[in-house]
């Protein structure tokens, strides 16, 4: 599905790969112990994890929606021929 020019797969992606650089930033530049480091991965991935769920949520709901649509207007079309 295609909006104003980009797709949202490609949303997806560009999201995904910001979060992981801006992550590894944090990491590299952050003054913190091998053990803070480590949980704080954890902790991003688990972030990043739920936003994707989430993301995936909000496609799939909006694919349901626009699938019912198409339904609806095709039933539509084919009650008035």
């Amino acid at each position: 599905m295609k909006e104003a020019g980009f797709s949202i797969g490609a949303m997806v992606v560009g999201l995904f790969i910001g979060l992981l650089i801006g992550a590894g930033a944090m990491m590299m530049f952050a003054p913190k112990s091998g053990e803070e480091v480590r949980r704080d991965i954890r902790q991003t991935a688990q972030d990043v994890r739920s936003k994707a769920e989430d993301t995936i949520s909000d496609v799939r709901n909006k694919a349901e929606d626009t699938a019912q649509d198409v339904r609806t207007r095709a039933q539509g079309t084919m009650q008035n021929y």
